[in-house]
């Protein structure tokens, strides 16, 4: 774990100042999610957002938790957190396919 509870403690310390500050309750949420607290890290995740994280493709957050599971030994959450993370790249992959069929059949050649 090396200085990751030290960090944690300091980041903590600093995300308390301005609770409004979003970079500064990621970075304390990730670095809970190092430290193998994941409950607390929800916790601080849902202070700024209302269980939208799967919703909005927030990638770092999903894969900070399944990371977190997995060196838990949790396989089952940990592994359905990175099927996620690539079920939501094939999604982006179709969506860029769509998204230049759309535009190919909307130019008109004169």
């Amino acid at each position: 774990m090396h200085n990751n509870i030290e960090a944690l403690q300091t980041i903590n310390e600093a995300r308390k100042t301005d609770l409004a500050d979003r970079y500064m309750n990621n970075i304390c949420v990730k670095y809970l999610f190092r430290c193998l607290k994941p409950n607390t890290a929800e916790d601080v995740m849902r202070l700024f957002m209302r269980d939208y994280a799967y919703e909005l493709q927030n990638h770092w957050y999903i894969i900070e938790a399944g990371k977190s599971l997995l060196k838990r030994r949790e396989l089952d959450g940990g592994l359905s957190h990175m099927k996620t993370i690539f079920k939501q790249f094939g999604d982006m992959q179709s969506n860029e396919f769509d998204f230049h069929y759309y535009c190919f059949r909307k130019w008109t050649l004169r």
